[in-house]
């Protein structure tokens, strides 16, 4: 006896408690929802593959955390037989169904006499609890199509704001990619004004001082630079004499003469002409406020040559006058204050130059600037916004954080179309 009970036991466990484990498969809407059959309602059984494959079927959870199942029953070769009910009867919901491909609850799974069937709505007194769940379905959909829509517009709101902007600032580089010659000119050019305006206050300084005779001089010319050069393996030093044509006349000739001295400022003889005398020739034109220079060969052969020391300066113009000028007016107008920028490398002038020139940005990060808008402009172009360009990362955090920004909307809207297909796909649940 006790071991009839035994099986007994074993049996139920087996056969009668795992049915019950399968019509919990379906407790998905509520344990306390039922509906109310009306006169001869009809149930459909459901059909063993039917059934295998709404059990293995996911339910939706959409962003209010809200359970929303749907057990699409297509085409009705899928159910076993069918039971008329006479009387109403309270059957309980297990799911709610659309047994047609559209997205209308228009059926209920419920569980009878310990099978599950599909109970149609026209069978049903009152179907309000569907009619709730097809409104909150098609809510459901239309609130993630709401959220894509305003992330796509914000998201497009935002790509038009940047695309502008990066836009703007690569038409800005490439402008003043062309235009850097003429600035750097000008802010140079403001700095050797400067210079200029205190060479000048010098040198009109030191005219006052002066005789009439070496004021007309200083009119007439001046005297940029002169130099013996270092005696070559004979002992010839030729002579380098710059000068500038300030009068108004075009100089058509130019004659100087002087005499060569040592380092101890005695006279140089030459060792082949036997004279501390050397003179030169010099033929035009040199137009007004134009400059001149010449190179004369070995005018004196002496290891202690140092300097010359000119005497006198003719001077003709092309209108066939001339211009002498004295050994005192030649000396005199030599030590005059420069006039004239001459680029001295590591003078004041020169080193406020430079600080000027490169305070301009250079064409190589000019034409990097470039190089990094015509990238931001593609990325806002393509929407590629999931990574920044080296520059952006290390060198310009607030891009990098427009990246981000943009990235995380695209991301998001990406997330909401993909929800979207797996609710529609959910909802037109097809067999396989």
């Amino acid at each position: 006896m006790k071991c009839i009970k035994f099986i007994s036991t074993i049996l139920f466990i087996l056969f009668y408690i795992p049915c019950w484990a399968q019509y919990d498969e379906f407790y998905k809407v509520d344990n306390n929802t039922y509906v109310t059959t009306t006169p001869d309602a009809e149930l459909y059984e459901l059909s063993p593959y039917k059934y295998d494959l709404l059990k293995n079927r996911p339910s939706y959870l959409g962003r209010s955390r809200d359970m929303i199942d749907v057990a699409s029953l297509f085409e009705s070769p899928y159910y076993g037989k069918v039971r008329k009910i006479k009387k109403p009867q309270q059957l309980r919901v297990l799911r709610y169904t659309n047994t047609s491909k559209h997205q209308d609850f228009n059926a209920y799974i419920v569980n009878y006499k310990e099978k599950i069937w599909v109970l149609y709505s026209c069978d049903v007194q009152d179907n309000t609890q569907l009619k709730v769940r097809n409104a909150k379905m098609l809510s459901t959909k239309q609130d993630l199509e709401n959220r894509q829509q305003a992330l796509s517009k914000e998201l497009d709101s935002l790509v038009a704001i940047y695309t502008k902007e990066c836009t703007d600032s690569l038409e800005y580089y490439k402008k003043l990619k062309t235009q850097l010659p003429q600035i750097r000119d000008s802010v140079v050019n403001v700095v050797k004004e400067k210079y200029q305006y205190q060479r000048d206050s010098l040198f009109n300084n030191w005219l006052r001082n002066q005789t009439a005779s070496v004021r007309r001089a200083a009119s007439v010319i001046r005297i940029d630079k002169t130099r013996l050069g270092y005696p070559n393996s004979a002992g010839g030093c030729d002579y380098y004499l710059y000068f500038t044509n300030l009068s108004s006349k075009t100089i058509k000739y130019l004659r100087w003469s002087g005499q060569v001295y040592n380092r101890v400022n005695d006279p140089a003889y030459c060792e082949i002409r036997r004279t501390a005398s050397c003179s030169g020739y010099y033929t035009g034109p040199i137009a007004p406020e134009n400059e001149g220079w010449g190179c004369w060969d070995c005018v004196v052969y002496n290891y202690a040559a140092d300097t010359v020391k000119l005497n006198n300066i003719t001077i003709d113009y092309t209108d066939g006058s001339h211009f002498s000028l004295s050994a005192s007016d030649i000396r005199a107008i030599a030590k005059a204050p420069r006039t004239k920028y001459i680029c001295i490398i590591g003078s004041e002038e020169d080193r406020a130059i430079d600080a000027v020139r490169y305070s301009v940005i250079s064409d190589e990060t000019c034409e990097h600037k470039i190089k990094i808008w015509e990238d931001r402009v593609d990325h806002m172009k393509y929407k590629n916004f999931f990574r920044g360009t080296w520059e952006d990362i290390y060198h310009d955090k607030q891009y990098d954080e427009v990246y981000k920004r943009l990235g995380g909307i695209k991301s998001e809207i990406a997330k909401i179309q993909s929800e979207i297909e797996q609710f529609e796909k959910f909802i037109n649940f097809e067999r396989y």
